[in-house]
Formats: C-alpha cells, structure tokens, sequence
C-alpha cells in the first residue's frame, strides 16, 4: 500500500475512534471539549502503544508521519506519555524533541483561547 493511502487509512481510523470515545465521554456528563481531549489523547497514546507492540512482533507499523500528526492534533499529552512508557521512538529526534514542543504550543493555545 502506498505510503500516503496508508496514513490516510491510519488518520481515518483514528478520527472514527475519537468520535466514539469522546461521544462516550460526553455521555457520560463531561463536557464536549474536555471529552475531545481525553479522547484525542488517549486514542493517540493507544497508537503509540500498538506501534510498539508492532515493532516488536515484526508485523505492519504505523507510519512515523501518522503518530506526529496524531500528537499535532492536540494529541501531545498522550503521544508524550506513550513514548515514555513504553520507550518507543524514543531515540528519534522528531519524537524526542518535537512532541514536547507540540506540547507545550497546544498548551499555550489551550490557555489563551479558555474563557
């Protein structure tokens, strides 16, 4: 499969994920926005992790340029967590250093945009 359609599929399995979980979440009282975050993190956190499972049985991996996005779109707190937990991608600059600083910039947006 090509790269691009994989990351696709990746993305849109993701999104259809996030939906659910934070539909559930919302459900259950909380509010949409806090719902979305939870979800987009601890989905995100949940790629990271099956990423690590892949690599280590040798089966079909995630693509690095899908978990970045993942940890762009206000999935950094999940992607961060996963990465340290399970010491996946943790040698990789991109991972190393550029989702703390996602991080750290959806913070900063976070905090501006609150009411």
């Amino acid at each position: 499969m090509a790269p691009l359609r994989h990351i696709a599929r990746v993305l849109a399995t993701h999104a259809l994920v996030v939906a659910g979980v934070t539909w559930g979440v919302a459900a259950a009282g909380v509010a949409r926005e806090i719902a979305l975050l939870v979800a987009l993190n601890a989905v995100t956190a949940g790629w990271y992790l099956a990423d690590k499972l892949a690599a280590r049985s040798a089966r079909s991996r995630t693509p690095e340029a899908a978990l970045l996005l993942m940890a762009a779109l206000f999935g950094g707190l999940g992607a961060l967590l996963a990465i340290h937990l399970a010491r996946h991608k943790t040698r990789k600059a991109a991972f190393r250093w550029g989702v703390p600083v996602l991080l750290v910039a959806q913070l900063a947006l976070l905090v501006t945009w609150a009411p």
